[in-house]
């Protein structure tokens, strides 16, 4: 049968068909098209600005909603406007069978258009706006992120609890083992450079805390707690390690592992565990980094425990333990000459036993060396291994490549504190005193409780002018560690630079009743600097027996110098010399010194004009005072103070005492010595 409309209606075609003629019609792909394009740009400035502005979570996805919202609305927007455009440009709208529709057509039958993209991006415009505005009263009205809390919410940022054992075995031995797995899990997860790892010597003033999780994370500004158990029964290992989010106290992610004790199942251990820690806290590994985390440094699980003592012996830092520590490295190497790793414990060992002269220098140094350089030859990716052959390179003057060592160690794993540490030290010693207290302050973070870090940090606070704070520091330092030797002498140092001599006094009696050895002659430095000379060489006489000899000579020739017995000043200066030979080249100033008060001048011109030479060393910003000294002494005052300024600009650790070394004494008569003194902080 054949349909026949009816009148008064029109032919209608389905709904579907309807709209998408419609669409068309309107040109409503291209206004969806621009939409969808400018919103992708939205988005990315959304993305790039919550970042900056360190916005919550939902600050991206809000944006994204709003978007979606407005979408619906561009396109209402674009089409009825686009129908009522047409109308007013003299188009007549039809039904879709052709049937025309009454328009009402402007006045002047104008043939303007409406362009709809510019309602598609006024609309995106709006949505882009109004999230502006709720980011804007957060960042002014919302909780806001407390000042030095961005690390403590970045899940990447670490501490491992120290491991707790419950061995029925001997319980000092399971102690040990349980600390050497708990270092060598810190040792490897240091290496993944997305991560913020808390290093071992702050981690382990927390064994057999009481604390909390939270007030523990708090304390070192960390997110998240690593905590475990580790037990050895017969030939059995077994571990049990939790992730937790400090702040919500939610397992991230908890293990077992249950293993025959052998040292490729440690190590595999080891590694599982460093790679599920990465991938919860959303650590990538880069090949390089997983290869490193997946060697196994021995196969012989004896040379594995007698590493891990060794490790245990040379971070309590004393004679004994580093002694013993020597012992322990020496018996690994005979049962596995390739573990790359007790090379570089050993290189460490020596080279702390020379530094801090408990062996003869050179002979440690050398010993140092040679350990280093076959570590290195095992293992080239060692940062343990660069680190200390930078060390060693330091101390034996060559501080180019001592720079370029500790340069690599840090590229190799940003997460080893120690390289920050002798970095810093370095940058200090060419003369680099800014760089040098970011370095220790980087360290700091990545072990915030190791007194020995925290002392240098002082240290670097000093060097830097900063005396207040570095008096805080120190007083923090000795807090942590009471009985820590370099603490109180480091305070002892700067008390003396201010003046202080009752109170440094004080601390250099402490510090030699701790360490008798290394600063037996502190209370003389002190009686020196405040003038009194017979005091000091009674001090001398008395302790010189116990320390370094080189510590005594140049003590002595200094003494001599003030009192004018310059023959036997020179004779100390000599000995001092033939004592530790070939330290540095600045140290000549102190014979150029000596001509200049006994009449030689001449003599002491020519030390200079060599030493000027030196300029291109890098040890001349930390000696560029001691240089300006000479020059008053022989009279050339303006040339004198203008080294001084250079001093004052590059803070020289040889201007530091200007206040109270007798050395200055030709030059404080002038104007400008008073003033150079206010503008340290020193007036």
């Amino acid at each position: 049968m054949k349909l026949t409309p009816q009148p008064g209606y029109t032919y209608t075609m389905s709904r579907l068909k309807q709209l998408i003629h419609e669409v068309h019609r309107r040109s409503l792909w291209q206004v969806l098209g621009i939409y969808v394009i400018g919103g992708w740009l939205v988005l990315q400035a959304v993305d790039t600005l919550a970042g900056a502005l360190n916005l919550p979570e939902w600050a991206p996805p809000l944006a994204l909603f709003m978007l979606i919202i407005g979408l619906p609305l561009a396109l209402a927007t674009a089409f009825v406007q686009e129908g009522v455009g047409r109308r007013e440009a003299g188009e007549v709208e039809t039904t879709s069978g052709g049937t025309p529709i009454p328009s009402g057509a402007t006045d002047e039958g104008t043939h303007h258009r409406i362009f709809t993209w510019r309602n598609a991006m006024a609309v995106g415009v709006i949505a882009f706006a109004i999230w502006g505005v709720v980011a804007m009263g957060w960042l002014l009205f919302g909780p806001g992120t407390p000042v030095g809390s961005a690390d403590a919410r970045d899940l990447r940022s670490i501490a491992v609890l120290p491991f707790e054992t419950r061995s029925t075995e001997d319980a000092e031995e399971a102690a040990i083992f349980a600390d050497g797995m708990h270092d060598d899990l810190l040792t490897q997860l240091s290496k993944v450079g997305a991560l913020r790892v808390i290093a071992r010597t702050s981690m382990h003033r927390y064994e057999g805390t009481e604390k909390t999780i939270p007030e523990i994370a708090k304390e070192l500004g960390v997110a998240t707690v690593l905590e475990g158990r580790v037990d050895r029964v017969g030939d059995r290992v077994r571990v049990n390690v939790q992730l937790i989010d400090a702040e919500t106290n939610d397992h991230l992610w908890a293990d077992t592992y249950d293993e025959q004790l052998t040292a490729a199942n440690l190590f595999d251990i080891r590694t599982d565990l460093v790679k599920k820690t990465a991938t919860a806290l959303q650590a990538t590994l880069t090949p390089e980094v997983a290869a490193r985390i997946e060697a196994r440094p021995t196969e012989d699980l004896e040379a594995y425990n007698l590493f891990v003592r060794g490790r245990h012996f040379w971070n309590q830092r004393t004679r004994e333990g580093l002694e013993t520590a020597m012992d322990h490295f020496r018996r690994v190497l005979e049962r596995d000459s390739m573990y790359a790793l007790a090379w570089a414990g050993l290189a460490d060992t020596y080279a702390l036993l020379a530094v801090y002269r408990y062996m003869p220098w050179d002979e440690g140094l050398a010993m140092a060396e040679t350990a280093a350089e076959k570590a290195l030859a095992l293992d080239e990716t060692l940062a343990e291994a660069h680190a200390a052959l930078g060390l060693i390179l330091e101390y034996q003057g060559d501080l180019a490549a001592a720079g370029r060592e500790l340069r690599h160690a840090l590229e190799l794993n940003s997460n080893y504190p120690s390289a920050h540490h002798w970095y810093a030290n370095w940058l200090r010693r060419i003369g680099r005193a800014d760089e040098a207290l970011a370095a220790i302050q980087r360290a700091h973070e990545l072990d915030p409780l190791s007194p020995i870090i925290s002392e240098t940090l002082g240290e670097q606070l000093f060097f830097t002018f900063q005396f207040d704070e570095a008096l805080d520091q120190y007083d923090r330092t000795i807090e942590l560690d009471p009985e820590f030797a370099l603490a109180h002498n480091g305070k002892n140092l700067l008390l003396i630079s201010l003046g202080r001599f009752d109170e440094a006094l004080s601390e250099a009696l402490r510090a030699r009743e701790l360490n008798p050895y290394q600063y037996a002659l502190s209370p003389a430095l002190v009686s020196y600097y405040d003038r009194e000379y017979e005091m000091a060489l009674r001090e001398a006489e008395e302790n010189g027996a116990y320390t370094p000899e080189s510590y005594l000579h140049e003590l002595l020739s200094s003494v001599y110098l003030e009192q004018g017995r310059y023959l036997e000043a020179t004779e100390e200066y000599e000995r001092w010399e033939d004592s530790a030979p070939g330290q540095s080249p600045f140290r000549v100033l102190t014979l150029a010194y000596i001509q200049a008060r006994s009449g030689r001048r001449a003599e002491a011109l020519e030390i200079l004009g060599q030493v000027e030479q030196l300029r291109d060393d890098p040890g001349w910003n930390n000696n560029v005072a001691r240089v300006a000294a000479v020059f008053g002494a022989v009279g050339e005052h303006d040339r004198a103070f203008d080294l001084l300024e250079e001093a004052f600009e590059v803070k020289s650790q040889s201007i530091l005492r200007l206040k109270v070394d007798p050395l200055f004494d030709p030059l404080r008569a002038d104007p400008r010595f008073a003033e150079l003194m206010s503008r340290m902080g020193l007036g």
